[in-house]
């Protein structure tokens, strides 16, 4: 080869073979900048006589190895040929980047600029032909990736080819020296200056990508400072000011029609539509190219919110999409933690091993004043390069994608140059998930929050740091022993994350800091580590607003089962209820002579204690345990204590520091909290009211577990450990939105209440009460546990979504919630119909359980038994009879009427009287099916098979004749009394009249009237 090579570009398509010898074709382009490895092959090539490679990258991104990078633009000449010199001087002779990138002897054209411009509109055109947006976004991304990428690629061609001569074909034409950036404002009538020049040859740091572009120094001082008033003297600013204020479009085509051209692009983009985003352009107030680029100003943290996309993901880290920060950070009924999504965050150390604190602006609007680590921000979506990893990324520590933005944001917030923070630098360490509303800035009923997967990185470097006024109020580098003393001070707020990070690994990572920067030790990325918010960030009355939607909050800490409804129950009025007479009998009957017996006799205070807390925790259990024959009533009262206190740790979402300890809690309760009697609860506030009493006193049951028989100790021992493991499992994983699948609906059911009917089978027939077949019926238990759960899970739907832990499942309301594909959907107004079709469909689920339920209660022969496991299953079947279809559930608790709880009790002694419940229940919910409902034909089928079941029994049910003769004989004393006192025969009756009025005898009359009727009815 001679001394000067050539490279052709005298076509638009390039060709290479790769290693595999494939033939690769790409189109050329402009947007291509050289990198130091691309400049280093190049000089190799020539130095060597060898063919010079086409570059392996675009600036933007790799490319496959069967593809071809872009290398240049030919323009309009097809003859046009690069010849690059090697000089023995190391000079350059003209600029590199101005000759390769530009047409012989000219500079670009607004003809150029517009086509450019019209590859862009075309392709969102095609997406959607009608918005004005899109074309907005499509000329804003055209033009400020061609300015952007020219003054970049400049200066680091400028930089990298000093040891080659660059000239154009044909030999010896004049070379001309203007850049492809000047050459734009040239185009429409700009000149740059000296000064200007100067400017917009800054580019970013070697090997890497700058935060700071062209535009992001357009807004800062020679010092690297923002800008308080714009600089007029800024060709930048000029120049998009006047893509701004003059008719973009009537611009564009004068140019193009100066240079000759046709009407190709009045075609594409016709006059009207050219004005329309032209106004587009002028009137977005909210967009962060205007505010940072045609306005001179920095960009407002509501632009940054409406225009940056965040990575959207699952709890398993698991993308899912992008969305905007604005919504990701909104916390609405409909998505009361946001959408989770990645971040990451930056602990840097200086040389001395001190931490680069910084406070958040005052004008941020999540967590604004707070002090925190280093940089904490988001990966967004759509940044070049890429700021997504995959799970290999991860796994391997590698995470460049986290790295890129944790450059972007250190330069963004802090002004730290990239050189200064290499992406070699930083060490992955871990994955926290965590969320917390921002109840502290914004009230109890905040909008905003955060709700992320956030990457921790540590890096030691020395920096420069200048502060940008709109994100950071202030900075300070620390000691370990300085940060302890900030965090003591009542008078600074810390951000929740800082706090998770610091509190579970940072303060020993730091003691350790360099095996934390160079070896795996501390690394852990294969875990997910998952944290409660501190209870100022938990909207403790409510979480960002179902509840004001819902109702006002019930705040009682004596409440039934801790105080944690949260949401309004919806009652009948006590008019209506006592105009049941049915129910008023039934009650009446309860009180005087049908109520069940107590066959519990406490022998010691420990027991005492358990038999009055058995009361407060459990209402609707304590009757129908204490009427259990013999010995079996306190085997199963103390089974029953055991498991609420294990279901008062899972339920506790405040107290424990991160999910491990409670998952810890939950996995070792069985050989801890149950046999040791010197155990106590190690985290302070686990629960409410009753709960907390029992859980921080479980020392008296421990000790009245140890005086049960062996068999007894064994059941309730197994499955204490099973159900701890179950529900430890359930506990590390992020409900938001509820379970995933069916299945995992079904299995979690099982954990806290299908293991209970097992346990309760083995008892039952431990005790002799009931044959050993019982215990064998684990099938039938566990489907009539998750019978109750089930019932409980649907009920209770919005007081769960509330405290952040739903268990309805995706593969269910993921059909229904059409409007925003999410589970609050539900609880809005407007989505009411769908919401209703979900509710159905899970009433028609846990109605499948019936038959099983049916099935079981044949197998049991002893009365009190029968009775302890019949109540329960009336009642759940009347709460599926009230739920269903009914729109109360996503306002509120819908719960059945206290006088037909009541009333159930009572005629629930036998099989006929449990068959009567649910044929008859069955009946009605089969009547109000709606037509339209998507699962009208399956609840057809379910309550048809359930009737066929119990019709025989159900037509045998009679109500117990003595109640209705002794409501009679109640009344016909009173009346008696009254006529014979009234006609003198008696000077003094069972009741006394003398002293009545004639409105007291009327009301008398009233009540006589009013039993004698309820006894009739009844």
């Amino acid at each position: 080869m001679s001394e000067r090579d050539i490279i052709d570009v005298t076509s638009n398509k390039v060709e290479r073979k790769t290693s595999e010898g494939k033939v690769g074709t790409g189109t050329l382009r402009r947007s291509f900048s050289w990198r130091t490895q691309d400049v280093d092959e190049v000089k190799e090539a020539v130095a060597k006589g060898s063919p010079v490679p086409v570059p392996k990258a675009l600036r933007r991104g790799s490319v496959a190895e069967d593809e071809i990078a872009a290398m240049v633009s030919p323009g309009d000449s097809a003859e046009a040929s690069v010849r690059v010199t090697p000089r023995k001087d190391g000079k350059a002779d003209g600029n590199f980047f101005d000759n390769i990138f530009k047409k012989e002897n000219k500079v670009p054209s607004a003809e150029e600029v517009s086509d450019s411009l019209n590859a862009n509109v075309a392709e969102s055109r095609r997406k959607r032909r009608n918005s004005f947006k899109d074309m907005k976004d499509a000329m804003r991304s055209s033009f400020k990736n061609l300015l952007e990428t020219a003054g970049e690629s400049k200066k680091k061609a400028e930089v990298e080819a000093g040891s080659l001569e660059v000239k154009t074909a044909p030999e010896g034409a004049e070379i001309e020296k203007e850049g492809f950036f000047e050459g734009i404002g040239k185009a429409l009538g700009l000149t740059p200056k000296g000064e200007d020049k100067k400017e917009l040859s800054k580019g970013g740091a070697e090997g890497q990508d700058s935060e700071e572009t062209s535009w992001a120094k357009l807004a800062k001082d020679e010092d690297g400072k923002p800008q308080t008033r714009r600089r007029e003297k800024s060709f930048g600013e000029r120049l998009a000011r006047t893509l701004s204020k003059e008719n973009l479009g009537e611009l564009l085509k004068k140019k193009k029609k100066e240079k000759g051209g046709g009407d190709a692009f009045d075609k594409e983009l016709n006059d009207e539509e050219l004005e329309a985003a032209a106004q587009q352009l002028e009137v977005a107030e909210k967009s962060q190219w205007e505010k940072e680029v045609l306005g001179g100003g920095a960009a407002t943290q509501e632009d940054f919110m409406a225009k940056d996309e965040c990575i959207t993901v699952d709890a398993d880290d698991n993308v899912l999409g992008h969305a905007p920060k604005f919504d990701c950070h909104r916390f609405t009924p409909a998505t009361p933690r946001g959408q989770l999504h990645r971040a990451f965050s930056v602990f840097l150390f200086d040389p001395k091993g001190r931490l680069l604190l910084q406070q958040r602006a005052a004008g941020k609007i999540t967590f604004p004043g707070v002090w925190t680590n280093t940089c904490c921000s988001h990966q967004l979506h759509g940044q070049a390069p890429s700021e997504l990893d995959d799970e290999a990324a991860v796994r391997t520590g590698v995470a460049m994608g986290a790295k890129r933005a944790a450059v972007r944001k250190l330069g963004h917030e802090l002004g730290i140059p990239a050189a200064q923070v290499p992406l070699t630098q930083f060490k992955f360490l871990t994955r926290l998930h965590y969320y917390a509303s921002d109840a502290v800035t914004h009230g109890p009923h905040t909008p905003w929050g955060e709700h992320e997967i956030d990457y921790v990185l540590f890096i030691q470097a020395k920096v420069d740091v200048t502060p940008n006024a709109e994100e950071v109020q202030a900075v300070r580098y620390v000691t370990p022993a300085e940060l302890r003393t900030l965090l003591a001070d009542p008078a600074l707020r810390w951000s929740p994350w800082f706090r998770a990070i610091l509190e579970r690994w940072g303060w020993a990572w730091w003691a350790d800091l360099r095996a934390a920067l160079r070896t795996d030790k501390h690394v852990d990325r294969a875990t997910i580590h998952r944290f409660d918010p501190p209870p100022e960030h938990r909207c403790s009355s409510g979480v960002s607003g179902v509840e004001d939607a819902a109702g006002a909050a019930a705040t009682d800490p004596e409440k039934k089962q801790g105080g944690y409804g949260k949401i309004r129950v919806h009652e009948e009025g006590k008019l209506g209820q006592l105009l049941r007479l049915n129910e008023v009998a039934s009650a009446l009957w309860f009180k005087t002579a049908g109520g069940m017996r107590r066959n519990l006799a406490p022998a010691n205070e420990d027991e005492e204690y358990c038999e009055r807390m058995l009361a407060k925790v459990s209402r609707s259990f304590a009757a129908v345990i204490l009427q259990l024959p013999g010995e079996m009533t306190m085997s199963i009262l103390v089974f029953y204590l055991t498991l609420r206190a294990l279901d008062t740790i899972e339920d506790d979402m405040l107290a424990f520091k991160d999910v491990k300890e409670k998952v810890r809690y939950l996995e070792e309760f069985h050989k801890t909290g149950l046999v040791d009697e010197g155990w106590r609860m190690g985290v302070p506030d686990v629960g409410e009211g009753d709960e907390r009493d029992l859980l921080y006193n479980f020392a008296r049951v421990a000790r009245v577990y140890k005086t049960l028989n062996a068999d007894a100790r064994g059941v309730i021992a197994d499955i204490c450990e099973r159900m701890g493991r179950g529900m430890g499992e359930f506990a590390a994983a992020d409900l938001g939105q509820g379970t995933a699948t069916l299945r995992d609906y079904d299995l979690y059911c099982h954990y806290v209440a299908g293991l209970v009917g097992e346990g309760l089978s083995r008892l039952f027939s431990a005790s002799g009460k009931e044959a050993p077949e019982v215990a064998a019926q684990t099938t039938l238990a566990n489907s009539m546990g998750l019978f109750l759960q089930k019932t409980n899970i649907i009920r209770d739907f919005l007081e769960d979504y509330v405290d952040g832990r739903a268990w309805w499942p995706r593969e269910v309301w993921g059909k229904h919630a059409k409007a925003t594909g999410l589970l609050g959907e539900f609880a809005l107004p407007e989505y009411r119909g769908n919401a209703l079709g979900c509710l159905n469909e899970l009433v028609t689920d846990a109605l499948g359980h019936a038959a099983d339920c049916l099935a079981y209660m044949e197998k049991l022969r002893n009365p009190e038994v029968f009775r302890f496991c019949a109540i329960p299953q009336v009642m759940a079947i009347a709460t599926l009879d009230k739920v269903y279809n009914n729109p109360d559930v996503f306002t509120g608790v819908a719960k059945i009427r206290k006088g037909l709880a009541v009333k159930m009790i009572v005629d629930t002694t036998s099989k006929s009287g449990l068959h009567h419940y649910f044929h008859s229940f069955a009946q009605r919910i089969k009547s109000r099916v709606p037509v339209e409902d998507p699962s009208a034909t399956k609840t057809h089928e379910v309550c048809d098979l359930i009737i066929t079941l119990t019709e025989k029994k159900a037509s045998e049910f009679r109500r117990p004749g003595m109640m209705v003769a002794g409501l009679l004989m109640a009344c016909l004393v009173i009346a008696l009394s009254f006529i014979l006192q009234a006609a003198g025969v008696l000077e003094e009756g069972f009741i006394t009249f003398t002293e009545f009025g004639s409105g007291e005898i009327v009301l008398l009359v009233f009540i006589v009237v009013y039993m004698v009727a309820v006894g009739f009815f009844a």
